[in-house]
């Protein structure tokens, strides 16, 4: 099965994903070509794909169009089929679908907003994106809560029978085998303070000006002392940096680049912050719960579907106040939070593993390239 696969925005959620899901064996039968931006990491998606990658073609940014994928498209050997993951990539896919004929996959690894189509240009790209949703053979999403919200805002694309929701799903061996590594020891921080740690992008989605929040109008009611450990870059990270400065709340935090370890620095908190505003079905929250690692989550769009039945001490999006209030619910029942999250890991491993994911995925694939093929990935 060739299948051409476009990916516009490689970002971090879209990385991981298809390094968890196409790495898997059951892809072996299908070749891809991937064709992204020169931003991408070239290395990590042939780590990712392996024997099962064709051809991995990174266009400059002014060179991303419709018909820069069409000319490559028609170069390659005849793909049986495209799939899109991302809005963007979905728009720019459409003039192959409909030149070659062949179907396509949108895949939506994001939550829509009204503040998304605000003005003229939201409606041209309202516009633009029904339109990619009507010519797109199936929609995925990549969870409930993100099907439910995309079909709010087009119903008629996105058709109970036309809408596929296949659950993300992580490595879940890796981070359930893993080592702890000691980040209080290398940070020298006391045995008494409570360190948390934060690893999503420094974007509003993400949620980390509350933790700045929740420091400078409320530490004196924080039940001990805290610390905040920081991995990656990127983002708005310099404008965050400089913030904590103005508030002096340097001491509270300490930034670390981006890690391989994941598993191990999840294992290595104890407890793992996430004050997302919105998500859509975060991979981070997953690698918490099989890691073993104590989380604490905004009852958020997406992110209160992972953590739902699982022990996470759940606090509202954009709200300081409630996001204090769960740190110290952490302080005082420590010791069962954390026996509670040891106890939940192999439920958590039940319910994320890739593998279902990818089957389900394969199987979708199948269905839509078969000529007699009928549908039937509608759960995860």
């Amino acid at each position: 099965m060739n299948i051409l696969l476009i990916i516009r925005w490689p970002v971090g959620g879209i990385q991981t994903y298809c390094k968890y899901v196409y790495s898997l064996p059951l892809f072996d039968s299908c070749r891809f070509t991937v064709v992204t931006t020169t931003e991408a990491d070239e290395a990590y998606f042939r780590s990712a794909f392996g024997s099962k990658l064709g051809e991995l073609i990174r266009l400059e940014e002014k060179a991303f169009s419709g018909a820069s994928i069409l000319r490559i498209a028609r170069r390659i050997a005849r793909p049986q089929l495209i799939h899109a993951h991302g809005f963007s990539s979905g728009i720019l896919a459409i003039p192959t679908k409909l030149w070659m004929g062949i179907p396509m996959i949108l895949t939506s690894h994001d939550i829509l907003q009204d503040s998304q189509f605000a003005g003229v240009g939201g409606v041209m790209k309202r516009l633009a994106l029904g339109t990619a949703l009507t010519f797109s053979t199936v929609v995925n999403v990549v969870g409930n809560d993100a099907g439910q919200n995309l079909r709010s805002y087009f119903p008629r694309a996105c058709s109970a029978k036309k809408l596929a929701v296949i659950l993300n799903g992580i490595d879940v061996e890796r981070f359930s085998e893993a080592q702890r590594r000691d980040l209080r020891g290398e940070l020298g921080l006391a045995p008494d303070t409570l360190l948390m740690g934060f690893f999503g992008r420094f974007m509003t989605q993400k949620g980390f000006k509350y933790i700045l929040d929740m420091l400078d109008q409320q530490r004196q009611r924080l039940a001990g002392p805290v610390h905040v450990v920081c991995f990656g870059w990127g983002g708005f990270i310099r404008e965050e940096q400089a913030e904590i400065n103005r508030r002096g709340l340097t001491g509270y935090f300490s930034f670390m680049p981006a890690t391989n370890e994941m598993p191990q620095v999840l294992k290595g908190c104890d407890v793992v912050l996430m004050p997302s505003l919105w998500e859509a079905m975060p991979l981070l929250a997953m690698e918490a719960l099989v890691a073993g690692a104590p989380l604490i989550a905004t009852s958020c769009i997406g992110l209160k579907e992972v953590c739902q039945g699982s022990p996470a001490i759940v606090c509202a999006p954009g709200d300081s106040q409630s996001l204090l209030e769960a740190v110290n619910t952490f302080f005082r029942e420590r010791a069962m939070r954390e026996a509670e999250a040891e106890q939940y890991r192999g439920e958590a491993v039940r319910r994320f593993d890739r593998k279902r994911t990818g089957e389900s995925l394969k199987s979708l694939y199948d269905s839509v390239v078969s000529p007699n093929g009928s549908l039937q990935c509608k759960a995860g």
